[in-house]
Formats: C-alpha cells, sequence, structure tokens
C-alpha cells in the first residue's frame, strides 16, 4: 500500500511545548515533569540534580544569547521540574517558593520600569527557576550579585570599547545562568 499521497501533518515549530491544542496532554505532560522531578531529586544525589539544573541553565544561555529571549520550551520544562524537586529540598519547600518568589520580584522590577520590550519576561521567568532551585539562601543573594556584577562589567567594558552604549540591550538570561551555575557549585563543594 502506497502512503505516498497521504498528507503530511505540519510539524510543531521547535518551541512549542508538547501538547498544543490538547489539553490534556498538556497537563499531563506538566504534571510528569513535576512528578520526575520529584522521584529524581528523592533518587538522585543533589550534584546529579544540579547537573539537570546547570543544563537547562546553558540551553537558556545559549538562547539569550543567539536570539535575545529564554524560550518557553525550557524555562517552563525547567520550572516545573524544580516545583516538583522543591517537595523533596532538604532546606524545605518554603525556602524554595520564597526564592521564586524573591527572585522574580526583583526581576520584575525592571519589565515595570523599562516595559517588556528592554527588559524581558523571559527574565522573570528564569527568576524564578533559580529562585526555586537555590531557595531562599545566601546563595540567591549571591546568584544575584554575580549576575548583576558580571552584566555591569561587560556593559561598561563594551562601552568603553566602543562596542556598546549606554542604550544597548545586553541579555540578561546568561548572566543570570553564570549566577545561579557558580552558586550551584559552591553549594557542592561546600557540602
Amino acid at each position: 500500500m502506497d502512503n505516498s499521497s497521504a498528507p503530511i501533518p505540519p510539524a510543531l515549530p521547535p518551541t512549542t511545548l508538547p501538547g498544543a491544542g490538547r489539553p490534556l496532554v498538556r497537563v499531563a505532560f506538566m504534571l510528569g515533569l513535576i512528578a520526575g522531578g520529584y522521584l529524581l531529586a528523592r533518587l538522585l544525589p543533589r550534584q546529579a540534580l544540579y547537573l539537570i539544573y546547570v543544563a537547562a541553565l546553558v540551553v537558556v544561555a545559549y538562547y539569550d544569547i543567539r536570539e535575545r529571549r529564554v524560550p518557553n520550551v525550557v524555562s517552563y520544562p525547567a520550572i516545573l521540574f524544580a516545583l516538583g524537586a522543591m517537595w523533596a529540598a532538604p532546606d524545605g519547600w518554603r525556602s524554595a517558593l520564597l526564592g521564586a518568589i524573591v527572585a522574580a520580584a526583583v526581576m520584575l522590577v525592571p519589565v515595570i520600569v523599562y516595559g517588556a520590550q528592554r527588559a524581558g519576561i523571559g527574565d522573570v521567568k528564569l527568576a524564578i527557576f533559580i529562585g526555586l532551585i537555590l531557595g531562599f539562601t545566601p546563595a540567591l543573594f549571591w546568584a544575584a550579585l554575580i549576575a548583576f556584577a558580571g552584566a555591569a562589567i561587560v556593559g561598561l567594558v563594551g562601552v568603553v570599547l566602543g562596542k556598546l552604549t549606554f542604550k544597548s540591550a545586553l541579555a540578561f538570561g546568561p548572566f543570570m545562568a553564570l549566577g545561579a551555575c557558580l552558586a550551584l557549585l559552591n553549594i557542592t563543594l561546600v557540602s
């Protein structure tokens, strides 16, 4: 039987989450990510879980440098996975939720002041993920400090070298990812 005449369904764009247009599939996917985060947090050592977080942060940094956006196809699953993992976190789910709220609030200020075109909502979603994985701990403070200081240094060096102006847009996601990765590395080395 020749299937060459059968129409080929259009492919979903790579930025579309599974279950687009099918709410039950989307809910199952979301619940699976939460359950997967919980189970892996229970079964794996913390350092292995940190590798999963670092992988998501590296992908986010890559896309933010390349496309100047934090893709939902990465940030939403990462947030859901971290939500599941926080229930098994030794610091507790309260610290993780408070970390997510505080980090999101800090990143929401530039969005309110400058608008979503200059300071992206993707950075707010990334802050939620980072807040969930670091919790409301000194590590979250240091990650934010590294991110803001790193961006300021790169921006100032760019201005001095004439590559940037004070009005230039600088992708902030990579600096947030760097701060979170260094905080996770510090937690790993200290514990």
